[in-house]
């Protein structure tokens, strides 16, 4: 159990990588790009993490109203970051990059990884402004280092350009930062063909990550050469992941996809149908659980040839008792009650059902053939998901999974949705999630927890 929190908690840190300062739009407004493209001419290469934020539109939608260089905070924002204690560099982050009386420019910032360091990096349009701010916040001086570089604490300036060293609270390296600061053009994170999307930031979050830069930051050895090997029976050449998130009133919503070395979609190694939504509909009801997916022959008898490979016959119980399984699975799970979770579904098949397959839904529950079909059911099912309204998002995905959140009341979050839906011979993963109150910022309670934590 506490391998499994601690996994979770892992996960939660790299994925809020991706949101550090962005806020759920408090109002409608209409979404403008921005240009990171000279933050990104300063980001080395090597990186194995790049995420850019459009925080002009990210500052409008938290309701702060940005004129040209000059941010006014909101008033929610505003109390929030008066009533913010913690001393890490999570919560200093969002001090700098939320904060009207900061100096940044409100048009971008960019937070990479390179080495054994994480940086968020942004222009200045007021300098002076800015060491005012960063002296009385940490109560250091600046100082001039390495070749004009200024620095003060883990933050360093070069010309009207602001650097934090996101995994420290204390130093930064004034020599790298003014090496970052004269790459030449073909030492950048710009001549990646997997750049643009960042640059131009037509979304609020647009980043990119290589996958063997996460593995490490989120799991161990042992776990990385599964990962390797399951990444590589799954992709064809995958190298690395990219995402988008857009935020709105309410609601959060992202995509990634992952990419083969030339920065195009990684070829899916799978055979993919999409799911039946309709006949996820037909569950009915409500449930804390909905799982749907398209399993057909073709993909199964691909996956027995990949798991043979992989240890012999060790698997073939399990491909022998689904081998009759041909077209849409769906699966609703009610709240645990008495150590036991109410399950509802059901599964098609090639025809007639068998012994294998039925024997094997059984575990799940009484099962009943109807037609091409086997269903299964144990107690009643209930829960925070209106079934037919869930099912009717996972129309054109390959697997999709939904759940609620009721359950996890400091969570301040209501559902979370994903779906894997193929995508240009590759395979895109959406994800939703929606917040429990509605009129207030989906990611405030989730931007608290992320503020009282170490750095990525």
């Amino acid at each position: 159990m506490k391998k499994s929190q601690s996994r979770r908690r892992l996960l939660r840190k790299s994925l809020l990588v991706l949101v550090v300062a962005v806020m759920s739009a408090l109002s409608s407004c209409k979404q403008e790009s921005s240009d990171v493209s000279s933050l990104l001419s300063t980001v080395p290469s090597s990186s194995g993490m790049v995420v850019g934020v459009n925080l002009k539109s990210v500052l409008e939608k938290s309701g702060c109203e940005v004129d040209g260089s000059s941010i006014k905070a909101g008033k929610e924002v505003q109390e929030w970051l008066d009533g913010l204690s913690s001393p890490g560099a999570n919560a200093e982050m969002l001090r700098l990059f939320l904060n009207g009386d900061s100096g940044i420019d409100p048009q971008g910032m960019v937070i990479f990884t390179d080495a054994y360091n994480s940086y968020a990096t942004a222009m200045l349009a007021d300098t002076d402004k800015f060491i005012s701010f960063v002296e009385k916040q940490t109560g250091g001086q600046f100082s001039e280092a390495e070749g004009g570089v200024k620095v003060c604490n883990n933050v360093a300036i070069n010309g009207a350009q602001m650097w934090l060293c996101w995994s420290s609270v204390t130093t930064i390296d004034a020599k790298a930062i003014k090496n970052y600061a004269t790459l030449s053009e073909n030492q950048s994170f710009l001549t990646k063909n997997v750049s643009e999307p960042i640059a131009e930031m037509k979304t609020d979050i647009a980043g990119w990550a290589d996958i063997s830069t996460l593995a490490k930051n989120m799991l161990s050895m042992g776990e990385m050469a599964q990962l390797n090997l399951a990444v590589g029976a799954l992709f064809q050449d995958p190298a690395s992941v990219a995402v988008t998130i857009d935020c709105g009133k309410g609601k959060m919503e992202g995509h990634l996809c992952v990419l083969n070395d030339k920065g195009d979609n990684a070829k899916f190694l799978l055979p993919t149908k999409k799911v039946d939504a309709d006949l996820v509909k037909g569950i009915g009801g409500t449930a804390d659980i909905l799982v749907a997916g398209c399993i057909t022959k073709d993909f199964t008898k691909k996956v027995e040839r990949m798991l043979s490979s992989f240890g012999g016959n060790l698997f073939s119980e399990y491909t022998k008792a689904i081998a009759q399984i041909d077209g849409t699975v769906g699966v609703a799970c009610g709240v645990r009650d008495n150590g036991k979770i109410p399950v509802n579904g059901f599964a098609q098949t090639d025809g007639d059902p068998g012994a294998d397959v039925m024997n094997f839904l059984s575990q799940f529950g009484s099962t009943k053939k109807d037609g091409d079909m086997v269903r299964f059911s144990e107690g009643t099912v209930s829960g925070a998901l209106d079934v037919e309204n869930t099912a009717a998002a996972m129309k054109g995905a390959w697997l999709a999974a939904a759940s609620s959140m009721a359950a996890n009341d400091d969570s301040g979050l209501k559902t979370i949705e994903g779906k894997l839906v193929p995508d240009d011979g590759g395979l895109r993963l959406d994800v939703t999630v929606t917040a429990k109150d509605n009129s207030k910022n989906i990611l405030l309670t989730v931007l608290k927890d992320f503020s009282k934590r170490s750095a990525y």
